[in-house]
C-alpha cells in the first residue's frame, strides 16, 4: 500500500465516528464489538430521561435529588438534561472510587441535606439501589434509563 493507500485508511479511521455520528449508522455486522451508541446514545437516552425528570421534578417541588450509578453518569446527566437539574452520583456507594460529587454539600449523597429527600435513581436495578440504600418504598416508574423512585432514601 502506497502513501495515498495509508492516507486513505487513516482519513477512514478518523472520518467514521463522524459519519456515524451525523448519519448514526446502524452496524448490525459489527454487533456489540464497535460501541456505536458511545457517538449518539447519550443524547437519545438523555431525550428519553427529559420527560419523566421534570415529571419527578414537578410532583416533588423541586427538591427531589437525581441519582446517577457513577460520577460519569452523573456528570452526563447533569449537562444534559433540561433544566439542568443538580445530580448526585452514588458511585462512592457502588464501589467506585470518590469524586467531587462527594464533596460538595448539594451533591454528597451523605450530607445533612440529602437525609429523607425524595430521589429518583436512573440507571441500574432495584437490587443495585437497595444494597446501596435505604429506600423501603423503592419502585420502578419507567424501564427507560431505568428510573426508580422513592419518597425518601437514607445513606
Amino acid at each position: 500500500m502506497g502513501d495515498s493507500g495509508a492516507g486513505r485508511v487513516v482519513l477512514l479511521g478518523v472520518m467514521s465516528p463522524v459519519l456515524v455520528w451525523n448519519v448514526r449508522i446502524s452496524l448490525p455486522v459489527a454487533g456489540r464489538s464497535i460501541p456505536v451508541h458511545r457517538f449518539h446514545g447519550h443524547r437519545d437516552r438523555i431525550e428519553l430521561l427529559g420527560d419523566s425528570v421534570r415529571r419527578f421534578l414537578r410532583t416533588t417541588g423541586d427538591q427531589g435529588v437525581l441519582i446517577g450509578l457513577s460520577h460519569n453518569e452523573a456528570g452526563l446527566l447533569a449537562y444534559s438534561l433540561p433544566g439542568r437539574p443538580t445530580v448526585a452520583s452514588a458511585g462512592r456507594y457502588l464501589g467506585d472510587r470518590r469524586s467531587a460529587y462527594d464533596f460538595f454539600p448539594e451533591t454528597d449523597l451523605a450530607g445533612p441535606a440529602m437525609t429523607n429527600q425524595p430521589a429518583l435513581f436512573i440507571g441500574g436495578g432495584l437490587d443495585t439501589w437497595r444494597r446501596a440504600f435505604h429506600c423501603p418504598d423503592l419502585t420502578m416508574v419507567d424501564s427507560q434509563g431505568p428510573q426508580f423512585v422513592t419518597t425518601a432514601f437514607l445513606r
